[in-house]
């Protein structure tokens, strides 16, 4: 209570501050669509701010604005929407001579429907006798959504109106109405052909509100009866949902020569609880046509009825891939470990069931299903171990870590990739320095690879920087391959500790060490390692060192969060440091990724050097575009670059076309 006054007092003095109004409801009788809506704003706020013990005095005030001579039709309407959020018993002598009002009879009824009070019920079924036309469905529309019963032998009669939309809309009241005197008087009413579908859905509907025995039947009724196909299809679906179908009866529809009744009845497996007419699908099942065959499988696995697997596992070899396909995907969800075999056999080929037999493997629950594939870790088949370790990975099942770590050093290639593989998901931090000496181990450089991948991917996931570091630095110097891949990973995860050994390794004098250390710093998470970076480009006496060095300047520079500024005036001091073209290249390269004014300037002191000229332009123009499209500028300094570019014989055919129409843009 105390929250709504200070929320009304809040609206008030905003009100006050804003120029409210002295009385908004004077003003709101003289409102015309397209005048000032303020008076209105403020009533709405008045009522929102107000508690429902307030309603009656807005009530009071809105009543008398809908009963001055002077309301316009506007100031009615909206009276009526309040109405229709506030009113009460009291309001409804004064909104149901609204009604016949062919300009307000809708604003009325908005006020009307739903108002609790019987006062506002009487007057709506008032109404069904004295309005007429399209005011008179309004009103039946109304009733029907009030469901009330009081109206159903005025509708009754109204639903025999010569007028056909009339009795149609009295059908569907009575339809909403529902009940056993609604349904009656449905009874009573032999519908002409135009009207027999009103007539057939508002029986339907009846059906829904009645007692199954009550209920059987108007279904059986309208089933066995020469109507609509939608309208026996619902009569079906009734029948079954009220368990008053026998399995025979269903059975005989959905063997029958009807396709949508059969359609319905297949589908309609996944409500059926009641074990014998489940049995009685499953015996059908073999014997229904394919295309039936699949709506039923659907069905059973979207209920999950495992009762059903047997018979859906002796599909899963049908001639029709269709079938086949529902089968496999259905013992996914209702399969056991008894159905574990045959879904690993499947799932070591090479066509499509073979992925569709997986996904069902990975998707069995329950611990006898973990325990046979399991068994399969042990399998003499190769393919099965490695089958069995992915299935494990799949449904990220770690309980089997260590089995699948021992996997590692199996003698097949094909089970170790599979556990390497399998071990980027589900190994833990404590698992990464076995997993680093299997890496230092490696006999093959594809192996290593792979197995750099997966400590990578355990590494990130599971530990700090430091813990990586000081799991993988103890492990170098065994070989260059193996020490190139582990600061791969270390890289990749970064840190001080990391850095510090990748230092080491730079500094070494063998030239593929160093290279390996070189790339693993162009590789950062940040730009720690710039300044280092900038050393070997500078000092290293071996070229392509340099060369790697730089591209690493440009690559981290480029990955940075640093200002665009920041930027070009270290890309500027990379190019200082890059005396060779190739070298310089490079840089001009990273330089077109800074869409500033400063990175074209710099970019455009290289147009006049032949041997970068090519990629200088290529800069300024991809520069240039970015800054003209972004910020619409015509900057003199863009102008001026790329007119050099446009007259400059020195950058090939292709920049000089683009410099052009470029141009031609900015000449616009």
């Amino acid at each position: 209570m105390k929250r709504t006054w200070i929320l009304a007092v809040a609206l008030l003095v905003v009100a006050a501050m804003s120029g409210a109004l002295a009385d908004p409801y004077q003003d709101l009788v003289k409102y015309k669509m397209g005048d000032s809506r303020a008076a209105l704003v403020q009533i709405e706020n008045e009522m929102r701010a107000a508690a429902v013990a307030g309603y009656p005095a807005i009530e009071n005030k809105l009543l008398a604005v809908l009963q001055s001579a002077e309301a316009t039709e506007d100031a009615k309407s909206f009276v009526c929407r309040c109405l229709r959020q506030i009113g009460s018993a009291k309001c409804v002598s004064a909104v149901a001579p609204l009604l016949s009002d062919e300009r307000l009879s809708h604003m009325a009824r908005y006020a009307l429907q739903n108002n609790s009070s019987p006062a506002a019920g009487k007057a709506l079924r008032d109404a069904l006798g004295t309005v007429k036309g399209k005011l008179l469905i309004g009103v039946i529309s109304s009733v029907g959504a009030r469901r009330d019963t009081e109206a159903v032998g005025a509708l009754a009669s109204l639903a025999k109106d010569p007028d056909a939309a009339v009795a149609a809309a009295a059908m569907n009241a009575l339809g909403h109405i529902g009940g056993a005197s609604a349904a009656r008087a449905l009874e009573g009413i032999t519908p002409s052909a135009t009207l027999q579908k009103a007539w057939v859905t508002a029986y339907l509907e009846c059906a829904e509100t009645l007692p199954p025995a009550e209920a059987e039947k108007i279904y059986r009724h309208v089933l066995k009866g020469s109507y609509d196909s939608t309208s026996r299809v619902a009569a079906l679906a009734g029948l079954v949902r009220a368990g008053q179908m026998t399995p025979d009866e269903l059975m005989a529809m959905l063997k029958g020569d009807d396709p949508k009744l059969q359609v319905e009845a297949a589908q309609l497996v996944a409500e059926v609880k009641d074990a014998r007419t489940v049995q009685a699908y499953l015996t059908a099942l073999p014997s229904l046509p394919a295309n039936i065959q699949v709506i039923v499988i659907s069905g059973l696995a979207a209920s999950a009825n495992k009762a059903a697997a047997a018979a859906v596992a002796s599909l899963v070899g049908n001639d029709n891939a269709e079938v086949s396909t529902a089968a496999l995907k259905a013992l996914g969800v209702i399969g056991s470990v008894a159905n574990v075999p045959m879904l690993m056999q499947l799932a070591l080929g090479k066509d499509e069931k073979a992925a569709l037999a997986f996904a069902s493997l990975t998707r069995l629950p329950g611990a006898e299903v973990d325990a046979a594939l399991e068994k399969f870790l042990k399998s003499q088949n190769a393919a099965e171990r490695a089958k069995a370790i992915e299935a494990f990975a799949a449904r990220v099942d770690r309980r089997q870590n260590q089995a699948i770590l021992a996997a590692c050093g199996d003698n097949e290639k094909e089970v170790r990739l599979a556990a390497y593989k399998a071990l980027r998901l589900l190994a833990e931090e404590g698992m990464i320095p076995a997993l680093a000496d299997l890496l230092v181990a490696a006999s093959s450089s594809s192996e290593r690879g792979e197995l750099e991948q997966t400590v990578t991917a355990v590494a990130l996931r599971t530990a700090s920087p430091d813990t990586v570091a000081a799991m993988l630095t103890s492990k170098l110097g065994k070989s260059v391959e193996a020490d190139a891949s582990l600061l791969t990973v270390l890289a990749k995860r970064g840190g001080a500790r990391a850095l510090e050994a990748v230092r080491k390794c730079a500094a070494s004098d063998n030239v593929d060490l160093k290279k390996a250390a070189v790339r693993a710093m162009s590789a950062w998470t940040d730009t720690t390692p710039l300044n280092d970076l900038m050393a070997v480009a500078q000092n290293d006496t071996d070229a392509s060192c340099r060369i790697m060095a730089l591209r690493g300047c440009v690559r981290l520079i480029g990955d940075s969060n640093a200002t665009a500024g920041e930027k070009v005036k270290q890309l500027k001091a990379v190019l200082d440091t890059a005396k060779q073209p190739e070298a310089q290249k490079q840089v001009l390269s990273g330089l077109a990724n800074v869409k500033d004014m400063a990175a074209l300037k710099l970019a455009a002191t290289y147009l006049d050097d032949a041997a970068v000229a090519n990629e200088a332009a290529a800069s300024v123009l991809s520069i240039s575009q970015e800054l003209v499209n972004k910020k619409k500028s015509k900057d003199k300094a863009i102008v001026e670059a790329v007119t050099r570019i446009h007259e400059s014989n020195m950058v090939n055919e292709s920049l000089r076309k683009q410099a052009g129409e470029l141009l031609k843009k900015l000449a616009r």
